[in-house]
């Protein structure tokens, strides 16, 4: 017998007659093909709990039930609804072959049977069947390339609106101010001079946290992106990222805390880890004002999950606003309590890269006057 579908299948025949049975097991009976039977419609409901058949041949008259009523509970389930019935009846009258057809049948065929036919309209129904689920899949990954395409597109116009404007602003002063210095070397005062090169180391600095976020920002966003786990000390980690800011903490007179104990050791992504606790100690000092406070500290869950929070006593925000920040498209150019610039990126950073690393997420609480606390929980 020549090959009748593309793949293993499992057709289940749903028939009380035990002579009927046997030929059609006979008929069908190939190493590609596994049969199943049922000769109730209990039974038949009970195979195809334990196993969804890839195609049903369904007696009309049963002992218990009707096929019209099998196959309408059937594609009532949206589990089984796409399961191929072929009926087998020997009531063939044309209101009995519509009514089949209206409850969910795709074919019939009539008893007697014709060995032949069966496997023809089998044969027909499973290449149909597949050829739908092949359809479907490529349909399906078509849409998820045409999603990833759309993000792409609108990853490209954020990046373009952040270089447009962002980048562009700090690069005119830096160009503007070095013009100056060069055209007037040799008349402008010390005091003038001290001016218009603070304003280039201003605004060159200003560039530069620029190009890092949008840097941790691609890595982020990258489809090639590995997820690199170590055994690492968090205390250690955290008391660098907190060195680094200790001068800007001192310009607004905020205090920072390394509360995570000293032998906190972790297996994660370092890089990941190191970015997020950088960039939300950064957001914390921003929204801090003058001798106020920035605490980080960690509490094991279990033994997999771990809680790292940064706590500030900060401004606070409004849920609208957590609701809102974590949406790619979307950015908060808020200004910190001093007008520190904001690039509206640093907190969406945070969430990607947490998304990154398996089962880890974000929880936020905060109160508009009375600050925030980032929770960063870890899968590790």
């Amino acid at each position: 017998m020549s090959q009748i579908y593309t793949k293993n299948s499992l057709i289940l025949i749903v028939e009380d007659d035990k002579e009927l049975i046997q030929i059609i097991a006979s008929s069908l009976n190939t190493t590609e093909i596994e049969l199943a039977f049922a000769m109730t419609g209990t039974s038949a409901f009970e195979s195809i709990e334990a196993k969804k058949p890839d195609l049903i041949v369904l007696d009309i008259q049963l002992p218990d039930t009707d096929g019209y009523t099998i196959a309408g509970k059937l594609k009532s389930n949206p589990e089984t609804a796409n399961i191929p019935i072929i009926f087998c009846t020997s009531q063939n009258s044309v209101e009995d072959i519509k009514k089949g057809f209206l409850v969910g049948g795709v074919d019939y065929v009539s008893k007697p049977i014709v060995v032949d036919e069966l496997i023809s309209r089998v044969k027909v129904h499973l290449k149909l069947k597949n050829a739908e689920e092949d359809l479907k899949l490529k349909n399906d990954e078509l849409e998820k390339n045409n999603a990833e395409l759309e993000t792409q597109i609108q990853l490209k116009s954020f990046l373009y609106s952040v270089v447009a404007h962002d980048l562009n602003s700090p690069m005119q002063y830096i160009q503007m101010y070095a013009k100056q210095l060069q055209e007037g070397i040799d008349t402008i005062s010390a005091y003038e001079m001290k001016r218009k090169i603070e304003f280039i180391a201003k605004s060159s600095g200003h560039a530069g946290k620029l190009l890092s976020s949008l840097t941790d920002w691609i890595h982020a966003q990258s489809t090639k992106f590995t997820l690199t786990k170590t055994r690492f000390n968090l205390h250690n980690l955290v008391e660098e990222k907190r060195n680094a800011f200790l001068d800007k903490a001192h310009e607004k007179s905020i205090s920072i805390y390394n509360n995570v104990l000293p032998d906190e050791m972790i297996e994660a992504d370092e890089t990941i880890v190191s970015t997020l606790i950088r960039n939300l100690i950064q957001n914390a000092l921003k929204f801090t004002n003058r001798n106020g406070s920035v605490l980080i500290q960690s509490e094991r869950q279990d033994n997999n999950l771990i809680v790292i929070k940064i706590i500030d006593t900060g401004v606070g925000m409004p849920q609208s606003i957590i609701d809102s920040m974590f949406r790619s498209t979307i950015r908060q150019n808020t200004s910190g309590t001093e007008n520190e610039p904001g690039f509206g990126m640093g907190l969406q950073i945070c969430n990607e890269l947490l998304n990154r690393h398996n089962k880890s997420y974000f929880k936020i609480q905060s109160e508009v006057g009375s600050g925030s606390s980032f929770d960063i929980y870890l899968n590790c």
